[in-house]
């Protein structure tokens, strides 16, 4: 089944958003940690 270059870039598109936000979940809870004092988070990468 073929599909659409406008189809793919699309699915690309959130399926790169979708990472983006786990990339940035993550980050906020090392910033979160670490200004907390907890530098040692590895949790965060779990």
């Amino acid at each position: 089944m073929q599909r659409l270059p406008s189809e793919v870039a699309g699915a690309w598109v959130s399926q790169a958003e979708r990472m983006a936000r786990i990339v940035i979940d993550r980050l906020n809870l090392i910033l979160d940690n670490a200004s907390a004092g907890n530098y040692t988070s590895y949790e965060a990468f779990a």
